[in-house]
């Protein structure tokens, strides 16, 4: 698709107007899937800051890591390492 756009711009009437539309769509799925990571970044420093003296075992930290960022579905033994 985005090598047809830019043929057409370069060989057509030099209008970019579509090519504009694709790269700012583009550009704005980017930035969306970036604050959505950077949430995510977040949340997980707002759970940690308070909790960063209390007694937690090398097995729950892991654990906890995946529940506060990539966790959907039902939890198991497999999921949980």
């Amino acid at each position: 698709m985005l090598a047809q756009i830019l043929e057409r711009t370069q060989k057509g009437d030099s209008d970019m107007t579509e090519w504009l539309t694709w790269f700012l769509q583009t550009l704005e799925q980017a930035m969306l899937s970036a604050q959505m990571t950077t949430n995510k970044i977040i949340s997980k420093a707002k759970f940690w800051q308070p909790h960063r003296q209390q007694a937690i075992n090398a097995r729950q930290v892991p654990m906890l890591n995946t529940l506060l960022t990539s966790f959907y579905g039902k939890l198991t033994k497999k999921n949980g390492q």
